[in-house]
């Protein structure tokens, strides 16, 4: 007999992983784990996506209702003056009422500044003629993270067309950074809104953003009357 003992085949069978086995599975495991977290990244990306469009989806739409059911109550607060007051590019002052057991023309103002879209609203007093307060009654912000769209006003105003078919199409354009002239307000029959919101969360990425734009006619208007507004 040898004095060194021999391996029995059964403990030669039990070899271990070499080291290069060991950095391909190392290696593997490291790719499966970070394509993973890709998935999870895009997976959570895409979902916060859809929050931000869903987000300004209902703060726009909100915003814009809002400010269609005061335009469509435009009134006028004497038989000489028109609903609307003032009118310019990104604000717009008129007068409305929603009807009820006593009439009352409220003012209402609604502007664009600083990204915010604010109604200030004017309570009327008295019977007629009527006055209002200098400060605004109320002050209601409608939606933040609002801008213009690119190459529309906010605000836009139609007067009825001179010839047949009347309609409500001719633009009057305010002077830049002034108001539409005392005539012009006068013939103002449509105003037409336009704005887009970024996400409230303060995405950049344009595709987020969401666009309105819509048009109201006063119910003030009278095709029959292409001069402007019934004052009665």
């Amino acid at each position: 007999m040898n004095g060194a003992r021999e391996r029995s085949p059964a403990l030669r069978s039990q070899a271990g992983f070499t080291l290069i086995e060991l950095m391909v599975a190392v290696a593997i495991g490291t790719i499966v784990v970070l394509g993973g977290f890709a998935v999870l990244d895009a997976s959570v990306s895409g979902s916060h996506e859809v929050f931000d469009r869903t987000d300004s989806a209902q703060r726009g739409r909100l915003a814009m209702d809002g400010v269609m059911a005061t335009l469509h109550s435009q009134t006028c607060p004497s038989k000489t003056e028109p609903p609307i007051a003032d009118a310019r590019a990104e604000t717009i002052t008129f007068y409305a009422a929603y009807g009820g057991p006593e009439y009352r023309p409220d003012r209402h103002s609604y502007e664009l500044q600083d990204g915010k879209l604010t109604q200030k609203t004017y309570v009327a007093s008295g019977t007629g003629p009527w006055t209002w307060p200098s400060s605004p009654t109320s002050t209601r912000v409608l939606a933040t993270q609002v801008e213009p769209v690119p190459g529309i006003a906010m605000f836009r105003y139609y007067a009825f067309t001179t010839a047949e078919p009347i309609e409500p199409t001719n633009e009057l354009l305010p002077s830049t950074g002034s108001t539409l002239s005392a005539s012009d307000r006068a013939r103002t029959v449509k105003v037409a809104v336009a704005f887009r919101l970024r996400p409230g969360g303060g995405a950049q990425a344009p595709d987020l953003r969401t666009t309105y734009e819509t048009a109201v006619v006063a119910r003030t208007a009278d095709p029959l009357v292409p001069t402007g507004p019934v004052c009665e």
